[in-house]
């Protein structure tokens, strides 16, 4: 009997290989030699052994792999008889490599085709690897069919193999991916400020602006595999799927757009809020979160979508120039006012507290609530930390005018902190935002009072939430409080804190300003503030202005975005900061001015606009938050340049969206 004979692959492409080499080296020779004749027919025949050579090797490699798949179909294993018999496909591994397989594995998975060698990652990948090695079951895409991998080791011989069995799950996987697309999904259309719109709307222009939307609300439900149906004249309810959200999310919401383009009665613009929930068990469920996200959206000024998922997670889309619009009517600020006064006059302690490193806003709302209280004979205490406050003037304006006793800081105030105590937040809406998170979560009865959009994580236990996202600060809503409370109550004093608050955060009557901003300020004057004593409170020391100088000099440009931060190793005043914002917004092209400035370990960022970007979405981008044209936040662990570099990305990012243009 004739044995054959095989030659190992490895030996017959090293062999031939540097044949070929020795063939060029030759060419090269006889061309540096002159020879160009010899040099074509030395050349013509290099090619042709390569070509020769090619095949031969491709024919040997094809012969050798052919054997190696008739040794894995004749190998036997331990249990390669049960194994063969088994409803699912099995492939047996040691050390990563292939060594058997039933036929099952090789019709079903591998389609016909036969493995050798190290298993490929397209039928198990690194990451199956990983899942496997910690709970022994992993999920694996193959080709078009989905599959459950189980693992189980067992020892033969003092040899380790692997055993996977390839569970097919594609119809149910199928089944699960056709469930999570269709599953329901409930959106409440709500159109901002309907009642202050079309409160001045002859009836034939109201007909025409609710037909104007209807006819956008008829478009959109249109677009989705769902019904839309109207509620009341400003308020529809739709019901779609899964898969109809995503094409509207990969839309970016597109009726934002179309329904703040509509003009009507020559220059009324209407703006769209959708709530969204999702995720829920049920409909009546969906319902709810869609509510809650309505909420969201209209306290951050309308003009956007928010949708909220089961687990309470929000995604925004929109809301780039969502300003709010006036309120004309004052009945919800005298409903509130009445009920602030009942909860004054039903506790023993009054705190007022404001936001950490507070201003003249927040300061200014707590020393006009803290008359009303005392007004009322009621225990009442301003809360701050002194050391880390920006409104260092007026603090001791108040302390002159009222008594150094009034003003505690947070640990006095934990210590004074009664269970029939009440707290006044003034200026925020958040826990982690508040002077003292530790007072917010103790004290038992909680009143909110903000004006800035609302962020996911407010104060959502509290008896009271006033927020008004269109007022130009928590002063012109305290103003107006006082008012119903007691309209005599305030003097100069308190109305001189109240009025700077005003022009701070409006920039002396520039930005945010509406017709209730210049009664309160009419008010206040009345009662007697005095101009040149507020001006008195924005005064400046000299290292302040020349910081404020150093950061402006300093500042470089980015798609019409001022951005400034002092050089490394110089300190700045966090006031100094702010300010120095505003100044940038005074150079010419120049639509938002951040300034960076390190502070511990971390930085704070300083934002400023005049309302053609939206801050506060940047800030937000950043984990901070604010107002449309006033926003901060602080990065942790990280230096300015660090800073600067995620700023500059998140502005890329959104300047990419034309978010905030």
């Amino acid at each position: 009997m004739k044995r054959s004979r095989t030659t190992d692959p490895n030996v017959l492409i090293t062999v031939v290989s540097a044949f070929i080499v020795a063939m060029v080296a030759g060419c090269i020779l006889l061309l540096l030699r002159g020879q160009i004749v010899l040099f074509y027919v030395f050349a013509g025949v290099t090619v042709l052994l390569c070509v020769f050579s090619f095949i031969l090797m491709r024919r040997a490699g094809n012969a050798v792999s052919a054997f190696y798949r008739s040794v894995i179909r004749k190998l036997t294993i331990p249990n390669s008889d049960l194994f063969n018999h088994f409803d699912l496909p099995v492939i047996v591994l040691q050390d990563e490599q292939v060594v058997w397989y039933n036929a099952r594995f090789r019709t079903n998975v591998l389609k016909g085709d036969d493995l050798v060698g190290r298993m490929p990652d397209e039928l198990l990948s690194q990451s199956a690897r990983s899942a496997l090695r910690l709970s022994g079951k992993a999920e694996v895409e193959v080709v078009d069919r989905y599959y459950t991998v189980y693992a189980s080791d067992y020892v033969d011989n003092n040899r380790t193999f692997t055993v996977l069995y390839y569970a097919d799950v594609t119809d149910l996987k199928t089944t699960a991916l056709e469930y999570d697309q269709t599953r329901g999904v409930v959106a409440i259309l709500s159109i901002d400020s309907y009642d202050e719109i079309t409160a001045d709307m002859a009836e034939s222009a109201q007909a025409v602006f609710k037909g104007g939307i209807d006819q956008q609300i008829e478009q959109f439900s249109a677009e989705i595999d769902g019904i839309t149906k109207k509620l009341k004249s400003n308020r529809y309810i739709s019901v779609l799927d899964e898969r109809s959200l995503n094409r509207l999310k990969a839309g970016k919401f597109a009726i934002l757009d179309k329904v703040r383009a509509l003009q009507f009665d020559g220059a009324v613009h209407a703006t769209l809020s959708i709530g969204i929930g999702r995720g829920a068990p049920t409909l009546k469920e969906c319902e709810a979160l869609a509510l809650q996200a309505l909420e969201m959206c209209q306290g951050r000024g309308g003009d956007q979508v928010a949708i909220k998922s089961a687990g309470d997670t929000y995604e925004f889309f929109g809301g780039v120039s969502s300003s709010g619009v006036e309120r004309r009517g004052k009945v919800k600020t005298r409903v509130v006012a009445s009920a602030l006064r009942e909860l004054i006059g039903g506790s023993d302690r009054v705190f007022l507290m404001g936001h950490k490193y507070g201003d003249i806003d927040s300061l200014g709302a707590c020393y006009g609530l803290w008359r009303c209280c005392v007004s009322m004979e009621k225990e009442s205490y301003i809360v701050l930390d002194e050391a880390s406050h920006l409104a260092q003037s007026l603090i001791e304006k108040i302390k002159r005018e009222a008594g150094e006793e009034i003003i505690i800081s947070p640990d006095r105030a934990q210590e004074l902190l009664t269970r029939k105590s009440l707290l006044i937040l003034c200026d925020t809406h958040r826990r982690d935002f508040s002077e003292s998170g530790r007072l917010c979560d103790e004290c038992l009865t909680t009143v909110v009072i903000d004006h800035h959009r609302k962020n996911i994580d407010y104060i959502d236990n509290s008896v009271m939430f006033y927020h008004e996202p269109y007022a130009s600060s928590t002063c012109e809503m305290v103003a107006e409080l006082i008012q119903y409370i007691d309209n005599s109550v305030i003097g100069p004093h308190e109305a001189d804190a109240l009025l700077a608050g005003i022009m701070l955060d409006t920039r002396n009557y520039v930005l945010r300003t509406g017709v209730r901003t210049f009664e309160a300020s009419a008010y206040l004057r009345g009662r007697g503030a005095d101009p040149v004593a507020v001006k008195k409170l924005f005064s400046d020391s000299i290292e302040v202005y020349r910081q404020r100088a150093m950061l402006v000099s300093a500042a470089t440009f980015h798609n019409r975005c001022a951005i400034a931060a002092p050089q490394k190793g110089v300190s700045v005043l966090r006031v100094a900061a702010s300010q120095a914002a505003d100044e940038l917004l005074n150079i010419e092209n120049t639509d938002a001015a951040f300034v960076l400035f390190p502070a511990g370990d971390g930085v704070n960022i300083s934002a400023r606009s005049l309302g053609a970007v939206n801050v506060q979405l940047i800030m937000e981008a950043l984990g901070g938050g604010g107002h449309h044209t006033m926003a901060a936040a602080q990065l942790s662990a990280c230096s300015v340049e660090q800073a600067k570099a995620r700023l500059l990305e998140v502005l890329n990012t959104i300047n990419g969206k034309e978010e905030i243009e």
